[in-house]
């Protein structure tokens, strides 16, 4: 007889396409009764493009009506560009409405450049307009360089587009990379343009400049204020207040120490 698994059930049936796709899965118990998975669902069935990609998925009870998975929505769609990039994803409910997924949106949308990056992200609601999000935007773009390093990233509104703050505080970000495509510095600007200061306490300054070693270790970083001059910041010790920040390695790339200085060059004990 068939044992049940540690996973829930004791027989699985599937079902396939032409392209030999697993279209439909359920879950069984010993008694070939129909159980729920360790997934959450007895029945899940699918549709897949010419690309073998998932492009539809709906979930069943036990008793085979429409289940909520986390308690939120029964399908999900996802389109894929001709490149087998994913482009789209949207969540609907039992009866087939559009719901909110756990990060609060019902579908995003991705802009894709010819090397396959995101260049836009926009987010929509359930009556299928651009949503802003707890984070503040309800769209972000992206600008790379000729080494596809991402340059900028900015963030805007669901009204018109409008440039709008998100909840680190900046509606631009600009990046400079080394020849590695490594940041190596960042600068954060409001919805004017204007420069100004992250709220996260890691980005607590308008332009940060770093140097890195061979690992990707940092040895220096020096913020600075939105009139570009060294900024005082609390150091990550949460007791030095600096302006620039010097790390030490071992060979191993072990941190071994750590110094601070101040706006005007003077070591912080």
């Amino acid at each position: 007889k068939p044992i049940r698994l540690n996973e829930g059930y004791a027989v699985i049936k599937k079902g396939y396409d032409k392209n030999n796709n697993v279209v439909e899965e359920a879950y069984l118990d010993e008694r070939e009764q129909r159980i729920r998975s360790a997934d959450g669902y007895a029945r899940v069935t699918r549709e897949f493009d010419r690309h073998r990609n998932i492009i539809k998925e709906l979930y069943f009870d036990e008793h085979g009506k429409a289940l909520l998975m986390k308690g939120i929505y029964a399908k999900l769609t996802r389109g894929y560009d001709d490149h087998n990039a994913l482009v789209e994803e949207a969540y609907f409910g039992a009866s087939g409405e559009p719901v909110l997924n756990e990060e609060g949106w019902v579908r995003i949308t991705y802009v894709k450049n010819a090397d396959g990056q995101d260049i836009e992200t926009a987010y929509f609601g359930t009556n299928g307009q651009p949503l802003k999000l707890a984070k503040g935007y309800a769209k972000v773009t992206r600008r790379y360089d000729d080494h596809n390093a991402l340059v900028e990233e900015a963030y805007f509104g669901a009204s018109s587009g409008e440039p709008v703050l998100n909840d680190e505080g900046w509606a631009r970000i600009t990046y400079v990379n080394d020849e590695l495509g490594r940041a190596i510095e960042r600068a954060h600007f409001g919805v004017r343009g204007e420069p100004v200061i992250g709220k996260n306490e890691d980005y607590h300054y308008h332009r940060g400049k770093r140097v890195l070693d061979e690992r990707g270790d940092m040895l220096e970083l020096a913020v600075f204020g939105t009139d570009g001059k060294p900024l005082v910041i609390v150091f990550s010790d949460g007791k030095r207040r600096c302006a620039r920040f010097v790390w030490r390695y071992d060979a191993k790339g072990n941190e071994t120490g750590s110094d601070c200085f101040d706006a005007v060059g003077k070591r912080v004990r």
